[in-house]
């Protein structure tokens, strides 16, 4: 499976993240469960993720993602999963799959 993301935190978060900026030293990744499927950085503003195949048929319908900020050096996670689909793709260049980002603590 593969992903065209946009990390947005600015839109999601106007009043906090009013600065945010995309760094070359940021960090997206899948997981399902504690098995990480894939780790991409961005290229041109956007994240273009593969997604290996989880390990076990009850992984492939939480597969979430987890994005690092060097701006802000924290670990930010996807408030949705969604299912993995072999050979399906999630947004495009025009059209980037956006995440809803939540600060982990």
């Amino acid at each position: 499976m593969t992903a065209v993301i946009r990390v947005d935190l600015a839109a999601q978060y106007p009043t906090q993240a009013a600065d945010f900026t995309i760094s070359e030293d940021d960090l997206l990744a899948a997981f399902a469960g504690n098995q990480c499927l894939g780790v991409t950085e961005p290229q041109d503003g956007l994240f273009y993720l593969f997604i290996a195949g989880p390990d076990t048929e009850e992984q492939t319908t939480g597969i979430t993602l987890r994005y690092w900020s060097a701006h802000y050096t924290n670990l930010f996670v996807a408030e949705n999963a969604f299912p993995f689909v072999n050979d399906d793709q999630k947004g495009t260049i025009a059209e980037p799959f956006v995440p809803v980002l939540k600060l982990d603590r």
